[in-house]
């Protein structure tokens, strides 16, 4: 038999299964809270994105001084898309052969583009908008184009207006 000595160092068995087990249980803890800080920042970025594409959109207008659209496809992950096209007005609002896409942008998995639920941010009508040649919203057949989306994931919603101005915010 060994005789233990006084001078050996180390942690026993019983000291090491204590602090895997405290671990294991602030894990435990802290997920949900990591997951539901993930679904926030997506979504979050996910609005960012599509003001960018707002802003994109303000810019090239003025920059190619001719009318840019912004057609908008409502779903969940990639089949909720922003697409931000050059529009030549044959017909209005509508992606023709030979008008020039500049981008498209689609959700991120779990995050939803979808018509605004705010009855004091109407929806845009037809799920277009864009922006004439002085950076201003587009203004078809006396309807000026301004309205707002939701972008929605597992957290709150963020709707993004589009004002008669042509400044897009997130509320």
């Amino acid at each position: 038999m060994r005789s233990i000595r006084k001078d050996q160092k180390g942690f026993t068995l019983i000291e090491v299964l204590i602090v895997i087990a405290v671990a294991a249980v602030l894990a435990a803890i802290a997920t949900p809270s990591i997951k539901s800080f993930m679904d926030s920042y997506t979504t979050k970025g996910a609005a960012r994105d599509v003001i960018s594409m707002f802003q994109q959109a303000r810019l090239e207008a003025v920059r190619r001084g001719e009318p840019v659209a912004l057609s908008f496809t409502l779903g969940t992950g990639s089949a909720g898309q922003v697409k931000l096209f050059v529009d030549d007005g044959a017909v209005a609002f509508t992606q023709d052969v030979g008008e020039l896409t500049i981008s498209t942008y689609s959700m991120p998995r779990n995050t939803q583009l979808q018509n605004s639920l705010d009855p004091l941010s109407p929806p845009f009508p037809g799920l277009v908008t864009g922006f004439d040649s002085r950076g201003l919203t587009r203004v078809d057949s006396g309807d000026i184009l301004d309205g707002s989306i939701e972008v929605a994931g597992l957290s709150k919603p963020y709707t993004l207006s589009l004002g008669l101005s042509g400044l897009a915010k997130i509320e």
